[in-house]
């Protein structure tokens, strides 16, 4: 049980994501930064970003699916990474998926979704780097 020293997350925006806010971005590299440090044992950080879709006259037509990469370095524990896929479907807005025509109250927008799902990767990623380091000691 040691403290993690330094934590860098870098998300790597897809194509079709445009960034908003939180972390340190890197327009030149699509590259959202994070660093955490002195991470404690059984402790958990929470980190934001908020992104956009493209509009929708400007995705591909058809299904597209997009994949976002997340990348967790800690000093001195080792690496890990993760993504997550979705998919939109160009000019099906306010349509049926699957026959299911109404969402469930507690349905999320799309970027809140993404949140989601980069923050699981967050955490889940700092979860490994703990348990390895503890497991090297």
């Amino acid at each position: 049980n040691a403290t993690i020293e330094r934590v860098v997350v870098k998300d790597t925006l897809p194509n079709l994501i445009h960034w908003a806010s939180g972390g340190n971005y890197h327009s030149d590299t699509r590259i959202v930064e994070f660093e955490i440090t002195d991470l404690q044992p059984g402790e958990t950080e929470t980190r934001t970003i908020t992104t956009n879709v493209i509009g929708e006259s400007d995705l591909p037509a058809g299904i597209t699916c997009i994949t976002n990469r997340v990348n967790v370095t800690a000093h001195d524990s080792g690496e890990d990474a993760d993504t997550a896929t979705f998919c939109i479907r160009k000019g099906e807005v306010g349509k049926p998926v699957l026959g299911i025509t109404t969402l469930p109250s507690t349905g999320s927008s799309l970027p809140a979704l993404v949140i989601f799902e980069i923050l699981a990767f967050i955490i889940l990623g700092g979860a490994y780097i703990y348990v390895a380091r503890s497991y090297r000691r």
